[in-house]
C-alpha cells in the first residue's frame, strides 16, 4: 500500500513577544488555511468489521470505533492526534500502527513505568490472534537524560508514537521536549499522540503537539508567535492580566474553536465505550490531633516552614499537604549560604510587595509574571520603597542564576500520623490509598498497607487494600480490579486528576459503583477541591469529553 508523508512545515519555536498590543485575532493567511481544513470523515459502513478481520485472525476480536478510526486517520492523513479517554484501548492503536503503515522502525515513548504493562498487552493481543508489532520502546526519563540526547535521531524512525502524550506539554524547559522536536523536524516521520489528558484549557499546552502530528493539517497557527495571540483569546485565565485579545476573527470558526479542533481529520477522539460504574464522590474530614492543627495553621498564616524558613508559592501548597499527612520535609544537611541567600532575599521581596497590597499582586507567580514583561502594571512600578520593580528583577534574576545549581535532600520529620491511622481505619477491602509523597507511604506500609511506588506491580495484590504512589501509578495502569479510593492529597490539575480516577473507572471494572473519598480537612484541600472540579468544566470541554469528576455523584 502506499503511504502518504506527513506533511510537517517548520515553523518557528521561538519566543513569542512578552506582551500583545494587538486587541483581537485578525484574518490571516494561517486562520484562513486552518478554516478550510476538512472535517473527519464519518466512519464507514463496514469499515470497523473490514478491519477487524484483516487485523485479527480470531472472528471475536473486534476493534472499537475509535480504534478503527484513529488507524484509519493515521494511514490517510499521515499523522494523529487521540485524545481518547482513559480505557479507550490506546495501547492497541500503537501496536496495530506499525502493521497497517508497514512501519520499519516504529518507536514508542511511553512512561518508563509503563513498559512492563506493554509488554504484557503485547503477549495478550498476540495470543488473541491480533496482528500487533512491538516498536522500540524509549522512556520519557531517558529522553531527558544528556546521554540520549541524541537517542530519537540514532533510531531513525518511520513512525514515532507517543503515549501519554501530554508528557510533552513542557515545550520551554524540557530537554526531552526539545529532543523530540529536533528529531522530528529532522526525521519527518510518522507521528501518532495518544492521551488521555491531551487538550487542557490552555492552548500552548498542546499548540505544539497539533504541529508535530499534522503540520500543515493541523487546525492551530504554525508560528509561535501567532499561537500565542490565539491563547491570549481562547484561553480561561482571569488572574492574567496579560491576556487582553479577544476572539475577532476566530469567531468565524463553525462551532466554536474547541468542537472544530476535535472535528477536523486526523484528531479522533473517543467514541463510546464509556464505563457503566456509576462514580460515587465523598469529601473525607478526620479529626486531627490539636498539635497538628496548630502547626498546620502557623505555616498558612506564617507561610514559613516549622523550622522557620520562608517558603515559596509552591512550597508552601506542599508543605500544607505534607502536614495534612502528618509530618513535613526538613532540609538535611542544610543548604550553602551561595543558594540560601538569593533564595531569602526573594521570598522576602515577594512577601513584603504581597503585603503591600497592590491590586493584581496577590501570589508570587503574579508578581513573577509582572516582572519578566517589560511593560509591567503602573501599579508595581509605583509601589514604595523597598518592594520596587528594579530591586525585584535584580532578587529574581540572583534566585534564577543559582535555584537549579544546587537540589537540597530532605527528610521527614513526623509530627503524628494520626491521619494515616485514620486512612487506614477508613478503608474497606479494595480500597486504593493514593499519596504524593514517599514519607506517607512508607508509613502507611509501617501501619500494615501495602505501598507501591516507581518499579512496583500493584497488580501482586488485586482487590486488596494498598497505598499507591500517584506519580508511579495515576497514569498509564489498570488497576479496575480496585473500586475503591482515597485521596489524601487531589491533584489540582483537572488532568492529572482525569488520569488518577481512570485507574479504576476503566472498561473492564465490574462493581456496581467506583468511589473516590478526598481528604478536605483543610481550608486549602477545599479550596484546590474546588478549583478543580471548575478546571474540569473547561478542561472537559477543550478535551470534548466530561470529566469524571464532572460526572461524580456526592454523598
Amino acid at each position: 500500500m502506499t503511504i502518504p508523508t506527513s506533511p510537517l512545515a517548520r515553523y518557528d519555536l521561538g519566543e513569542a513577544p512578552a506582551l500583545v498590543s494587538q486587541s483581537e485575532i485578525l484574518e490571516t493567511p494561517d486562520l484562513q488555511r486552518v478554516r478550510a481544513l476538512p472535517e473527519r470523515a464519518p466512519l464507514e459502513p463496514g469499515l470497523v468489521d473490514a478491519l477487524s478481520r484483516r487485523l485479527c485472525s480470531d472472528p471475536a476480536g473486534r476493534l472499537r470505533d475509535h480504534q478503527a478510526l484513529a488507524l484509519r486517520e493515521l494511514y490517510k492523513v499521515g499523522g494523529l492526534v487521540a485524545p481518547i479517554r482513559v480505557g479507550g484501548g490506546k495501547t492497541l492503536i500503537t501496536l496495530l500502527a506499525p502493521t497497517i503503515l508497514g512501519a520499519e522502525r516504529p518507536v514508542l515513548v511511553t512512561k518508563a513505568e509503563l513498559r512492563e504493562e506493554l509488554d504484557r498487552e503485547f503477549v495478550k493481543y498476540r495470543r488473541a490472534g491480533w496482528d500487533v508489532r512491538r516498536p522500540h520502546v524509549i522512556s520519557y526519563a531517558k529522553l531527558g537524560r544528556k546521554a540520549a540526547e541524541h537517542e530519537l535521531i540514532k533510531r531513525a524512525p518511520d513512525l514515532l508514537m507517543f503515549d501519554e502524550a501530554h508528557k510533552l506539554k513542557n515545550l520551554k524547559s524540557a530537554s526531552s521536549v526539545r529532543r523530540v522536536a529536533r528529531a522530528i523536524q529532522e526525521l519527518r516521520p510518522r507521528v501518532a499522540m495518544l492521551s488521555g489528558s491531551m487538550f487542557g484549557p490552555k492552548l500552548m499546552d498542546y499548540w505544539h503537539l497539533l504541529c508535530w502530528s499534522l503540520g500543515i493539517n493541523a487546525p492551530v497557527p504554525l508560528s509561535h508567535a501567532e499561537a500565542t495571540r490565539w491563547a491570549l483569546a481562547l484561553d480561561a485565565d482571569p488572574d492574567d492580566w496579560t491576556k487582553t485579545c479577544d476572539l475577532g476573527a476566530l469567531a468565524t470558526l463553525p462551532g466554536g474553536f474547541d468542537d472544530f479542533k476535535l472535528s477536523r481529520a486526523g484528531i479522533v477522539p473517543t467514541m463510546g465505550g464509556d464505563v457503566h460504574s456509576q462514580i460515587i464522590l465523598r469529601k473525607w474530614e478526620p479529626e486531627l490531633p490539636a498539635e497538628l492543627l496548630e502547626t498546620i495553621e502557623t505555616v498558612a498564616q506564617t507561610k514559613m516552614r516549622p523550622d522557620g524558613e520562608l517558603l515559596e508559592d509552591t512550597e508552601l501548597a506542599d508543605t500544607l499537604q505534607q502536614l495534612a499527612q502528618g509530618f513535613w520535609y526538613r532540609w538535611d544537611p542544610h543548604p550553602p549560604d551561595w543558594w540560601l541567600d538569593p533564595r531569602r532575599a526573594w521570598n522576602k521581596y515577594v512577601r513584603e510587595v504581597i503585603e503591600a497590597h497592590v491590586d493584581g499582586f496577590d501570589s508570587p507567580s503574579m508578581i513573577v509574571n509582572a516582572l519578566d514583561h517589560a511593560g509591567a502594571r503602573e501599579e508595581l512600578r509605583a509601589t514604595p520603597e523597598p518592594p520596587n520593580p528594579n530591586l525585584g528583577r535584580a532578587l529574581l534574576s540572583a534566585w534564577r542564576a543559582v535555584r537549579d545549581e544546587y537540589e537540597p535532600q530532605s527528610v521527614a520529620e513526623w509530627i503524628d500520623d494520626a491521619p494515616l491511622r485514620a486512612a487506614v481505619a477508613r478503608a474497606q477491602p479494595g480500597t486504593i490509598i493514593w499519596t504524593r509523597h514517599t514519607a506517607a507511604g512508607e508509613r502507611l506500609a509501617k501501619l500494615g498497607v501495602p505501598y507501591y511506588a516507581g518499579g512496583t506491580n500493584p497488580r501482586e495484590r488485586e482487590g486488596q487494600t494498598i497505598a499507591c504512589s500517584i506519580a508511579a501509578h495515576g497514569t498509564g495502569k489498570n488497576l479496575q480490579s480496585w473500586a475503591h479510593n482515597l485521596l489524601l492529597v487531589l491533584p489540582a490539575n483537572p488532568t492529572t486528576l482525569e488520569q488518577l480516577m481512570g485507574r479504576t473507572h476503566r472498561p473492564g471494572q465490574k462493581a456496581p459503583q467506583v468511589s473516590f473519598d478526598m481528604y478536605t480537612r483543610l481550608s486549602y484541600q477545599k479550596n484546590t477541591l474546588r478549583r478543580v472540579m471548575s478546571r474540569a468544566i473547561d478542561a472537559g470541554h477543550s478535551a470534548g469529553i466530561e470529566f469524571k469528576i464532572s460526572k461524580g455523584v456526592w454523598q
